[in-house]
């Protein structure tokens, strides 16, 4: 045999028999595509929660404000074994995608900026033999970043007491340092505390007794969380300087009602004065009292009667000690009263 028609021979029995492979290989790759399509099962349309956190590097120099509830759509696709596996995860809410959010060094000096977290698919935990597939232009979270600072900020009660109480008052420390959002702390001109009744007692302002009550700071500013050093404050009363007032020689008038029949005298003149003492305020001039019989209540008899002396006393003021208030009067018709020549004892 001609040696060129043996190697032609040859040339084409090993290219007849590659192709022979090749064409089952293909088969044999079409057939196993095919089986594995067929045995794949989808779950479509599951909503992931995700959680998206700031670079721990960057916590202590920034603040992430996201969305609550934030949930992306995802289907899956894997073979019938490990669908059913994953369909418990899914189940028990295992299954979330965690992202970690750096702000870009271009946008480290602005105080607060707009950006999207985009999710994408190998953001979705699943196990092995699971495909995660996400929905093109639903996979954004918008996100607000704030730079944070510090501030020192006066404190502000909040409890309900108005007037001379909150002269009384001392808030200790007076002013609480604040880490929030600079944007938010350049505008903030005191930080609230949670409104508390507080529960001082009134007689402890009057008599002089320091009453004190921890209070918390609010940790929200304009919906914005922030932290307080110290997270509470003492609320302290203080007592206010007192002085001792001995009035002498107070007249006691008469409260009458209109058309009074009568004319109302004491029967001598000490019974028309008191002498007391009270407490109260340190002021330059004596307290202004009223001490009065009032002759409103009934109506009057001619003749002796016994009455009890009243006081009204200035805001803040109290009796030290009690004194005779039983005084004996004499009511004169107003007809006699013309024809009597002096009175026992006027009336102020």
């Amino acid at each position: 045999m001609d040696y060129k028609i043996l190697s032609n021979w040859l040339k084409f029995k090993w290219v007849d028999r590659f192709s022979s492979l090749a064409v089952a290989f293909a088969l044999a790759l079409m057939a196993w595509l095919y089986g594995s399509n067929r045995d794949q099962e989808i779950i479509d349309n599951v909503t992931i929660p995700v959680v998206v956190t700031l670079n721990s590097l960057q916590q202590d120099h920034f603040m992430l404000d996201v969305v609550s509830n934030m949930k992306v759509r995802v289907s899956f696709s894997g073979s019938p074994l490990k669908i059913r596996e994953f369909q418990r995860s899914l189940e028990h809410d295992e299954c979330v995608s965690k992202i970690e959010y750096s702000v870009t060094e271009e946008r480290l000096g602005e105080y607060k900026f707009g950006d999207n977290v985009v999710i994408s698919e190998s953001d979705i935990p699943v196990p092995q033999g699971v495909r995660a597939r996400l929905v093109d232009g639903k996979n954004k979270i918008p996100v607000t970043v704030y730079r944070v600072g510090e501030k020192l900020i006066p404190v502000r009660l909040e409890s309900g007491m108005e007037g001379s109480v909150l002269n009384q008052i001392l808030i200790e420390p007076a002013s609480v340092l604040v880490k929030g959002p600079i944007e938010i702390l350049e505008r903030t001109k005191s930080m609230p505390t949670h409104f508390t009744a507080i529960p001082f007692s009134p007689m402890g302002f009057q008599n002089n007794v320091s009453q004190s009550v921890r209070v918390s700071v609010v940790e929200e500013l304009e919906g914005k969380p922030v932290k307080v050093l110290p997270a509470k404050v003492l609320i302290r009363s203080v007592p206010e300087p007192k002085k001792t007032y001995d009035l002498s020689d107070v007249s006691i008038r008469f409260l009458c009602p209109s058309n009074f029949a009568f004319k109302p005298r004491f029967t001598d003149e000490r019974s028309a004065k008191l002498d007391i003492k009270i407490q109260g305020p340190v002021l330059s001039d004596l307290p202004k009292i009223l001490a009065y019989i009032d002759l409103t209540a009934r109506p009057g008899t001619p003749g002796l009667n016994v009455e009890s002396v009243k006081l009204h006393l200035p805001r803040e003021f109290l009796l030290l000690e009690e004194f005779a208030r039983e005084r004996t009067i004499e009511l004169i018709p107003l007809e006699g009263a013309k024809k009597t020549t002096g009175p026992l004892g006027a009336a102020p």
